[in-house]
């Protein structure tokens, strides 16, 4: 059961960021980035996440992309101050919800919302789960990036983690999905997702999309 999300760039400040840049609007208009989000069933339900980036020749050289670090992988904050891999779950009929971040180095952080922006101090709070841990993601085995152009990472969230988790509900209760991504260069920051708000805020909730994940 999967579903296929096409992440589109800000426009609010597409100009500016290609002046920065020193390439054209266009060009930024090709940046190519999808999300291929799957509910698997077993051994435990979970989520997973698989984020394909690809970016013409004259941006791949200047991304600001950390490389994969085993020993880096744990909770870090902040992480959307740079390149950084984004979704955002909430459960059916609640008005909470929960945002992962994760960069590609392998840090990651799990948020947890009881409404929009809140609480709203920075840091976020993070997702607890039952055992008083922090809620955790882990990371998919993948092939290390075969062209200077594309660019890519996969996790999981086991979603017993997910305040409310309700197994006999369709897709495990999850109403809505809202992956995103920030990528971060030098001169500028784009932030890409589905929909967007204007100016671009990844937290309203309003232009997310239903999760209908087909078999």
């Amino acid at each position: 059961m999967q579903q296929r999300f096409l992440l589109q760039l800000s426009q609010d400040t597409l100009q500016e960021d290609a002046k920065r840049l020193g390439v054209t609007a266009l060009t930024l208009k090709h940046i190519t980035i999808d999300v291929i989000a799957q509910i698997q069933k077993s051994p435990t339900p979970y989520l997973e996440l698989n984020y394909r980036i690809e970016l013409p020749t004259p941006l791949s050289k200047y991304i600001e992309w950390s490389d994969w670090q085993a020993d880096k992988v744990g909770f870090s904050d902040f992480l959307w101050e740079k390149t950084c891999l984004e979704c955002f779950i909430q459960q059916n009929h609640q008005s909470g919800y929960v945002e992962i971040n994760a960069a590609p180095c392998g840090k990651f952080a799990v948020y947890n919302f009881l409404n929009y922006r809140t609480p709203s101090g920075l840091p976020p709070e993070p997702l607890f789960i039952s055992n008083g841990n922090r809620a955790v993601i882990n990371w998919q085995n993948f092939s290390q990036d075969d062209l200077s152009d594309n660019f890519r990472r996969q996790f999981t969230i086991d979603l017993k983690q997910l305040p409310n988790f309700q197994e006999n509900l369709p897709n495990f209760g999850i109403g809505k999905l809202h992956p995103c991504v920030i990528l971060n260069f030098e001169a500028a920051q784009l932030y890409f997702a589905p929909k967007h708000a204007i100016p671009a805020d990844f937290h309203d909730a309003s232009y997310w999309q239903d999760f209908k994940p087909k078999s």
